[in-house]
């Protein structure tokens, strides 16, 4: 007598509609992510991107668990790991700071041309900045939210940095970014 496997249970529609709204769920947290990255705000990447994914991911083991252990589906619980995996990557190779960047960079050079000072919080290409100044040798672009982890903004010095005066308990430090153009973060002397 030969004992076949039990049939696979069918897989009922709310299996499917819940793990579908984790995909899309998780869909829009990447994408979210990845914009808030490009544009600079990395602490808001935190708490507006990560957290909520995470939720997901929780919710997602529980729905891939009874998806797994009652109606043996494995391959749909695959579309979430992948997906933020994916996004890791993608955020690790520093794709949506170059996007940014290359979507903003024609609007930077007409606004560094003109190098309008201002106070007041304006959007540039993708980047919001906090102010725009004028200092010895180019312009000055301040970041709105840079957050801890990133820059905190960027400057357009066509002679290079080398020129730039600082103040004295706080001063600028200069990174190249792309051609005239340069990253930079402002370093607080504490010392005294």
């Amino acid at each position: 007598m030969t004992a076949y496997p039990a049939p696979r249970p069918r897989t009922p529609l709310v299996w499917w509609l819940s793990m579908g709204a984790l995909v899309v769920l998780g869909a829009a947290g990447s994408l979210w992510v990845m914009w808030v990255a490009a544009t600079g705000e990395t602490l808001e990447a935190v708490f507006t991107g990560f957290l909520p994914m995470a939720v997901v991911a929780v919710l997602w083991l529980v729905v891939a668990v009874i998806g797994g252990a009652n109606y043996r589906m494995y391959w749909p619980s695959a579309a979430v790991p992948v997906l933020f995996v994916t996004t890791l990557a993608v955020l690790w190779l520093g794709v949506p700071h170059k996007a940014g960047w290359l979507l903003s960079r024609s609007a930077l050079d007409r606004a560094a041309a003109d190098c309008v000072e201002s106070d007041d919080s304006t959007r540039i290409g993708v980047y919001e900045f906090s102010r725009v100044t004028r200092i010895p040798g180019g312009c000055q672009f301040h970041l709105e939210d840079p957050g801890m982890l990133s820059r905190d903004g960027f400057a357009h010095l066509p002679n290079g940095p080398a020129g730039v005066s600082t103040a004295k308990k706080a001063s600028y430090s200069y990174s190249p970014h792309d051609g005239q153009w340069y990253e930079y973060d402002l370093i607080i002397d504490y010392t005294d």
